[in-house]
């Protein structure tokens, strides 16, 4: 399935209704295939994982929400909140009302 949908992004023939034959129409809004995969194989599944590692961290420093590991040592809570602050205007802001910063939605309130 994978294959045939990245084929069909590049060249999409469509079948004539009227006169049989065929033309072609490119599918160019397309991101993401929607076939379930991993990560390894979606950047755009990676760059989510990327985003919801480093929301994970602040999560954990400014709320004590879970403990900072020992292989993570090297980062500081300002790269966190640099890498979150050059993501910013990507980030649905609206999605809550309180006063966390980046629209963050934390449960249980």
């Amino acid at each position: 399935m994978r294959k045939t949908t990245r084929r069909i992004q590049k060249i999409n023939f469509i079948p004539s209704k009227i006169d049989g034959k065929s033309y072609r129409q490119e599918i160019d809004l397309l991101i993401e295939d929607p076939l379930p995969k991993n990560s390894n194989q979606s950047y755009f599944i990676q760059f989510c994982d990327y985003i919801s590692f480093f929301a994970y961290l602040r999560l954990i420093k400014k709320l004590g929400a879970g403990k900072w590991h020992n292989r993570l040592s090297w980062l500081k809570e300002s790269d966190v909140e640099d890498i979150l602050n050059r993501i910013q205007p990507v980030l649905n802001q609206k999605a809550n009302s309180g006063n966390y910063e980046y629209g963050f939605v934390i449960y249980p309130k």
